[in-house]
């Protein structure tokens, strides 16, 4: 089976991945494997501890469906302008069956309340 993301049109990344043993250790330590984008959170530690501590997996998220929880990630990320986030975003909802049209859809909603 072919991996559908070597398909993704990807940008190059605008934020540098760089090491932090601390953060990564901490990361390890609270989820049990390496978090893969802590390396880009590293630049703002706080932001890299949140990504690790409000991951659905530590319970953090139970009073919020799951599906909604990844389109507000959608909608956060779009807002702001972070190619990374929004490519990873997308990839996942795509991932866990939601249509490419239903996407583009929500899109279109996103840019209309702006708007409007």
């Amino acid at each position: 089976m072919a991996n559908p993301l070597l398909n993704v049109p990807w940008e190059p990344c605008m934020v540098e991945p760089r090491h932090d043993g601390a953060l990564e250790t901490y990361a390890r330590r609270k989820m049990g494997v390496p978090h893969p984008a802590i390396r880009y959170f590293s630049d703002c530690p706080w932001l890299a501890r949140a990504v690790v501590d409000l991951h659905p997996e530590q319970g953090l998220l139970v009073q919020l469906d799951l599906h909604l929880a990844d389109l507000i990630s959608l909608v956060v990320s779009q807002e702001n302008s972070c190619r990374y986030c929004y490519a990873a975003v997308r990839a996942m909802l795509r991932i866990q069956g939601v249509s490419e049209a239903r996407i583009q859809r929500l899109e279109q909603d996103l840019t209309r309340a702006v708007r409007g």
